[in-house]
């Protein structure tokens, strides 16, 4: 008999061994995934005469409910590819919202007219390029791809 409690306190043991194991393992998955978070900016044209875009006025643009700034400049949103990361994250964000429920919200406006969505690009390089020449374009991209050319204009928390 004293085998069988030796025996049951052992796999006690083991048991708290894997589930402490195991709650390293979500801490430091946890650690990870916050540090892969991207440092999201906003850019625009450096020649552009918007200087700061609120995160009310970015989530209007970027929902097609304005496509003005407060300065009275007008913008164009650029998306970045349905697959990104980043857009999950800048949708998230901004709105609140998953990508699914964007893509619902996208289809309504379609289909009662009221608007279509951002024009999206493949690669992040090349939408900072098309940013970098055209002053009439607003997109979100990692701090870490900001280039000459454009400039931050707001940045998401």
């Amino acid at each position: 008999m004293n085998r069988t409690v030796l025996k049951a306190k052992v796999l006690t043991a083991k048991n708290y061994g894997y589930m402490g194991l195991a709650m390293l393992a979500l801490m430091l998955l946890m650690a990870r995934v916050d540090a892969a978070q991207a440092d999201l900016v906003v850019i625009v044209n450096k020649a552009s005469s918007v200087n700061e875009v609120s995160n009310t006025e970015l989530s209007r643009l970027y929902l097609g409910k304005t496509s003005m700034v407060s300065n009275g400049t007008k913008l164009i949103p650029v998306d970045q590819s349905e697959n990104s990361d980043t857009k999950t994250e800048f949708y998230q964000l901004l709105t609140n919202k998953t990508p699914l429920q964007v893509n619902a919200y996208w289809s309504r406006m379609i289909f009662t007219g009221q608007g279509r969505p951002p024009e999206s690009y493949r690669t992040v390089e090349e939408i900072v390029s098309r940013v970098s020449q055209d002053p009439r374009l607003i997109a979100y991209v990692d701090a870490a791809q900001v280039v000459d050319g454009v400039k931050v204009v707001g940045k998401l928390p």
